[in-house]
């Protein structure tokens, strides 16, 4: 299918979208529109790519959120998941000057 449109940042795998999910996407794919879905953790990242595995239309985008980079999530585990063909970038890492000792997070994801 081609798309017209692309959202390069959407949260499908966020909990306010857990009751109507499928509904989204479909609705979205009907629009010709595809879908980039973001983690923001390890484990966001994992469900994010387990959505685009599950889903036509919709892609991965996986990272650790400087919120999160302190927080003992191990960037180790984005390596495997990166080499995912539904794997499209790597985000939500920039570098929040507000939290500046996060830097080591973006520098290992880079």
């Amino acid at each position: 299918m081609a798309y017209r449109l692309f959202d390069i940042h959407c949260h499908l795998t966020d909990a306010r979208y857990a009751s109507d999910q499928e509904a989204v996407i479909a609705r979205a794919r009907e629009a010709g529109v595809g879908m980039i879905t973001v983690g923001t953790d390890v484990a966001s990242s994992e469900a994010a790519v387990a959505l685009a595995d599950r889903y036509d239309g919709v892609w991965a985008c996986i990272g650790i959120h400087p919120d999160e980079a302190g927080k003992g999530e191990k960037v180790e585990a984005l390596a495997q998941l990166a080499s995912r063909p539904k794997v499209v970038a790597i985000g939500e890492c920039g570098l929040d000057y507000a939290r500046l000792p996060r830097e080591e997070a973006l520098r290992a994801q880079l």
